[in-house]
């Protein structure tokens, strides 16, 4: 009995891990999903080779503005049996590699993006947002690491108050992926501190190598 469950068991761990395969890399029948912005890199290579393994045209089509044949001399969409061969064939690809994007991407970041029609609109639109958000993440971290270095008490500010601050900031820090010493974040924290501290910072400082900024902190609240 229990080796029946034990097989059971790894059965399901196999099929679990079959699912997770197929929803992060893709299959025969199913788009890789984009699971996450953050995963967006890594996705979108998935995704090229997944339409260029399905059809080359899919890609190219991505990759080139669509527009829909319209009826001459007015902004009505051609009909389907009006269209030429070429115009069905590009009008087919379109449907496909947009149909094939929306299932890619989940709902709760597609709909941020109802007004492209489009498959080369909707890949160029997420591109943007992604490359804004990189932008935008190194300009924080170049802001950050400034407020780091720059960092001071504020008028009588009690040292509690200081404390509650820095470490807010040493949050900032690690979201941008910045990483500082113990040492650094000593440092940078002992600097900040008003003069009548720098007697017990000098005493301090002889025994940094090896203290951590929890400890340095410690014997400041000490006093």
């Amino acid at each position: 009995m229990t080796e029946m469950f034990a097989a059971v068991a790894s059965q399901n761990s196999k099929i679990h891990s079959i699912l997770i395969s197929e929803t992060e890399v893709g299959s025969t029948n199913k788009v890789p999903k984009l699971l996450d912005l953050t995963d967006y890199e890594n996705w979108k290579g998935r995704f090229e080779t997944h339409l260029n393994e399905t059809d080359t045209n899919l890609w190219e089509r991505i990759l080139s503005p669509y527009e829909r044949p319209k009826v001459v001399g007015t902004d009505l969409d051609q009909t389907l049996e009006r269209l030429d061969v070429d115009q069905r064939k590009k009008y087919d690809s379109e449907t496909k590699a947009y149909w094939m994007m929306s299932q890619a991407i989940p709902n709760q970041i597609l709909h941020q993006f109802d007004e492209h029609k489009t498959s080369y609109g909707l890949w160029n639109a997420l591109k943007a947002r992604i490359d804004g958000n990189t932008k935008l993440k190194k300009m924080k971290g170049t802001d950050i690491r400034k407020e780091f270095e720059n960092f001071n008490f504020i008028g009588n500010e009690s040292l509690e108050a200081l404390i509650t601050r820095y470490r807010h900031l040493l949050t900032e820090v690690r979201k941008c992926g910045i990483e500082y010493t113990e040492e650094e974040k000593i440092d940078c924290f002992a600097d900040a501190l008003p003069e009548k501290w720098n007697s017990l910072v000098l005493i301090l400082r002889e025994n940094l190598p090896g203290m951590t900024l929890v400890e340095f902190i410690q014997k400041l609240e000490e006093q």
